[in-house]
């Protein structure tokens, strides 16, 4: 089934007129990025529907900004997705651990170096990632806070070897089936999306 139809503008008002007569909202639903001069450029946040690109050069922040993007969101009531072709699950649990431990904490919180040693599993086996945060500032509150919010954030490893944008669709239709919301979406970075 293909999406792409010929109208024409007249189609196009006619269309939206006996919505809005109907009393139907037509404009796509708003995700506020939770940073207010963005949202106040974006005039509320990013659109359904509309494809807004981050660029710049390596190291820059992208991924950060885009990780706590998705934590607004999700801190909100939200799904979000994440597409994630650089950085391996567990890298993105370690920075965000920090990210919230840092909402916590301040500028006191919680570094990641020694988020990154609370997972080595050659100290203190018997402990939980909780408990391993428990002497640090805002480490294992951030922990409470991810488990909280957790089931709204959908991380998927991706491959440019295979994830396509068929991959993409797929993995946002089971969450939407599964609960009821379709997710915002950031796909880190769309260059290595698979094309065959």
């Amino acid at each position: 089934m293909t999406t792409e139809r010929l109208n024409t503008l007249h189609n196009v008002l006619e269309d939206i007129d006996g919505r809005l007569r109907a009393g139907e909202a037509v404009e796509g639903k708003v995700w506020p990025s939770g940073f207010g001069a963005l949202d106040r450029t974006l005039t509320g946040g990013f659109r359904s529907g509309e494809l807004v690109l981050l660029g710049g050069p390596p190291g820059l922040g992208k991924t950060t900004l885009a990780l706590q993007m998705i934590r607004n969101l999700v801190t909100a009531g939200h799904h979000a997705v994440y597409f994630s072709y650089e950085h391996d699950t567990q890298s993105v649990l370690e920075r965000l651990i920090v990210m919230e431990a840092a909402e916590i904490a301040g500028s006191n919180a919680v570094m990641l170096p020694r988020v990154r040693q609370a997972f080595e599993g050659r100290r203190a086996a018997e402990l939980s990632l909780e408990e391993r945060l428990a002497g640090t500032e805002g480490g294992a509150e951030a922990v409470q806070a991810l488990q909280d919010f957790g089931p709204r954030l959908h991380v998927h490893r991706s491959s440019g070897a295979h994830t396509d944008v068929q991959s993409v669709r797929e993995a946002i239709e089971r969450i939407r089936e599964a609960t009821g919301q379709t997710p915002f979406v950031v796909i880190d970075y769309l260059q290595k999306v698979f094309v065959p």
